[in-house]
């Protein structure tokens, strides 16, 4: 392994990264882990590349295409990554996995830190069987996120 190559690996398992890049080295591309951040009404948006997590009240952590005042705004590096993490975390927050961790006690909310420690241990697990995935869909003619 190129030593390059173990040190992009590093930055990728430190918590604190926030890219949102492919990396390619000598025909190996890499996938960087997905950025989530607070929503301000004032960014720019690319609907291409990102979706919005609720962040307060009873369906926080609900993905959702559409930019919401109390939200997460989670980019990936391309559409179809986009769409693997807005379908993980639709199954997580159907599976109710941010009930767990939801805080407050009128109005309950999700912190940013373990919505990304909820999402990013999911998609270790979830995203060698993409095409899997992807082939089962085009199979049975499921339709997209919009």
């Amino acid at each position: 392994m190129p030593s390059c190559l173990r040190c992009i690996l590093v930055a990728y398992r430190w918590p604190n990264v926030a890219l949102a890049t492919n990396v390619k080295i000598s025909g190996i591309q890499l996938m960087m882990p997905l950025s989530i951040r607070c929503y301000h009404p004032s960014q720019q948006l690319f609907p291409d590349i990102q979706f919005f997590i609720l962040s307060k009240g009873n369906n926080a952590g609900k993905p959702c295409s559409r930019p919401l005042v109390n939200s997460f705004v989670a980019t990936a590096n391309n559409k179809e990554m986009r769409d693997f993490y807005y379908w993980l975390t639709y199954g997580l927050h159907k599976a109710q996995a941010f009930k767990l961790v939801n805080r407050g006690s009128v109005i309950p909310f999700v912190n940013i830190g373990e919505t990304r420690d909820i999402i990013q241990p999911g998609s270790q697990y979830h995203l060698p069987s993409l095409a899997a995935i992807q082939n089962y869909t085009a199979a049975a003619g499921v339709i997209g996120t919009t």
